[in-house]
């Protein structure tokens, strides 16, 4: 039986789940399944942020509303489907309609996450009251459906089309994990299942502000009175099948960022972990104050985090405003400058141990790549270096700027585990 319902709206979604029951027949399993996906800004009829709103919002009401019915039937349960991007998610109490700031994907991951806690938190309270019904989660994965391009447009629809064409499973694949939620036997509430394996509860809390906030964000506070206070969730830490992942979602930000300055961008795709590992190799915390330039979705700076540099330790000079915000929101304790690496003179007024720049300086023009570097050097402490990358053969510097500069250039190495394969130079002051 087919029946039309409007998740953008939650008094169609009081009244469809009346007409249920008012009928009075019991139901035996809940999809939390439908959605949308970065689309842009927008509210629903009742004022919320879209993706929070249809993500989320709808199914907390619906769940909640069909309760007498789902505990109505044996066996019973609620299968909540979320997303591998809940790890990127936070939710937004200072702007949960994202009328300040709104960032397709950011308010995307916010919905995922507030699924995964709502699930986890129906699982608790469906057995602290002892009701036969199961809350469980389920992770498709990336399959290629009209999730991706329904709601988005220009570049990222372009970006999706070409994703889910190479990336992607097939829907078919990807419904199995729903598939096996709802219908296998002997699952265990709280977790995310999948066909083949079933994930581990996480052993440490998380979004434990989040979960104790709930009730007091205003899109919520209606709905989250209805079952009280929230608990202390736990979230699962493992999905089932491949997922879009934020190396998915690095690799549409710098294919948009390229399309709209090819020269400044220089590459369609992020640098890979071994040319990121590389080009550290030689930093660690006792180096202390690290200048990056041209971080871009800090594929680099991770590598710093990992060979031990204090996050508060790191400046990233990023000119892209889309890259600088993407930045700020994961490494809230970096100092990030959006500006030009030719001003980092004027901006970085305390010395460096290093210094690491993904900048095409290849396709710059020689007095910018003297900028760059006379600033560059102008910041950074007696023996301190740059470590460039290049797709090149030669040094990106061209000798004279070199010369002029005082400065030598050696290669350290190079990897051919990098699309393109790269190499690395050290540049340091002469003696």
């Amino acid at each position: 039986m087919l029946r039309r319902l409007d998740l953008a709206d939650l008094d169609d979604v009081a009244a469809f789940a009346a007409r249920l029951v008012a009928e009075g027949r019991p139901v035996d399993l809940l999809i939390n399944n439908a959605g949308v996906m970065m689309p842009p800004h927008g509210l629903t009829r009742q004022g919320h942020e879209t993706q929070f709103g249809v993500n989320h919002l709808a199914h907390f009401a619906l769940t909640l509303r069909l309760l007498p019915l789902l505990s109505a039937a044996p066996g019973a349960r609620v299968v909540t489907v979320s997303s591998e991007l809940h790890r990127r998610g936070r939710i937004h109490f200072e702007d949960i309609r994202g009328e300040k700031a709104y960032g397709r994907l950011a308010f995307y991951a916010q919905s995922k996450l507030a699924n995964v806690l709502f699930a986890l938190e129906l699982d608790r309270r469906l057995k602290a009251a002892r009701l036969p019904v199961l809350s469980v989660l389920a992770h498709p994965g990336y399959s290629a459906t009209n999730l991706q391009t329904s709601a988005t447009s220009g570049a990222l629809r372009l970006f999706m089309r070409i994703g889910n064409r190479f990336l992607a499973q097939d829907a078919e694949q990807g419904v199995l994990n729903q598939l096996h939620a709802a219908t296998a036997e002997g699952l265990v509430g709280g977790r995310v299942h999948r066909p083949r394996r079933v994930s581990r509860d996480a052993r440490r809390p998380r979004d434990r502000a989040a979960a104790g906030r709930r009730d007091r964000s205003r899109p919520c506070r209606a709905a989250v009175a209805a079952v009280g206070r929230p608990c202390r969730p736990h979230l699962p830490f493992r999905c089932g099948a491949p997922a879009m992942t934020a190396l998915t979602m690095d690799a549409y930000h710098f294919f948009r960022a390229w399309m709209r300055d090819p020269l400044r961008v220089a590459s369609v795709t992020p640098s890979g972990k071994a040319l990121a590992d590389l080009i550290v190799r030689e930093i660690g915390p006792e180096t202390g104050r690290v200048i990056e330039l041209g971080p871009g979705t800090g594929v680099f700076t991770r590598a710093l985090l990992r060979r031990g540099v204090a996050e508060e330790n790191i400046v990233l000079v990023e000119m892209g405003a889309e890259f600088a915000a993407l930045l700020q929101q994961r490494f809230p304790k970096a100092q990030i400058a959006c500006t030009d690496a030719a001003r980092i003179a004027r901006f970085c007024a305390v010395p460096a141990g290093a210094a690491i720049s993904g900048l095409p300086l290849l396709s710059m023009r020689p007095e910018k790549v003297f900028a760059i570097l006379a600033g560059t050097f102008a910041r950074l402490g007696e023996g301190a270096a740059l470590y460039q990358f290049t797709y090149g053969l030669r040094c990106p510097v061209p000798r004279a700027v070199l010369d002029r500069l005082g400065l030598s250039a050696v290669r350290v190495g190079g990897t051919l585990r990098n699309v393109p394969p790269a190499f690395v130079y050290r540049i340091s002051r002469k003696g």
